[in-house]
């Protein structure tokens, strides 16, 4: 929803596995970019990370052949704009990268960490997200 200042109203969104948010994809590596200008990044199409590829091939019989290169996303300026975010977590790969989000640091390396600097951001976690990690040998 827009208001008369054309900023959006609200913006509910997910986190990927690398942290991205509405496909906008932490820099490759070898790439640098600092908060700043990342925030400032616009609606534009881009092309997919593989790691994103990746999982969500799962929702498609698991070939990543099928799954799209590019993609149209909103950009992060649009997104901090949002008067209100909105971001839920309930898939359990989630768990590592909801704490990279809270508690690493604020970089586009982990593009959703940016949330941390909006005034009205909520992340709403699933019980199991949000459990401590098990870490033992298998």
């Amino acid at each position: 929803a827009l208001l008369k200042d054309h900023k959006p109203v609200l913006c509910v969104l997910g986190i990927g596995e690398n942290g991205h948010i509405a496909f906008n994809e932490p820099p490759e590596p070898g790439e640098t970019s600092s908060a700043e200008s990342f925030a400032a990044l616009p609606t534009r199409v881009l092309s997919l990370a593989r790691e994103t590829r990746t999982i969500n091939s799962v929702t498609v019989g698991g070939g990543i052949e099928v799954v799209p290169r590019r993609c149209v996303t909103v950009g992060m300026k649009e997104i901090l704009a949002s008067r209100k975010l909105r971001f839920y977590c309930n898939r359990p790969w989630q768990s590592a990268v909801v704490r990279r989000v809270l508690h690493g640091p604020i970089t586009p390396a982990c593009p959703a960490s940016l949330l941390r600097l909006h005034r009205d951001a909520v992340l709403t976690v699933a019980d199991y997200v949000a459990q401590p990690p098990e870490i033992r040998l298998r």
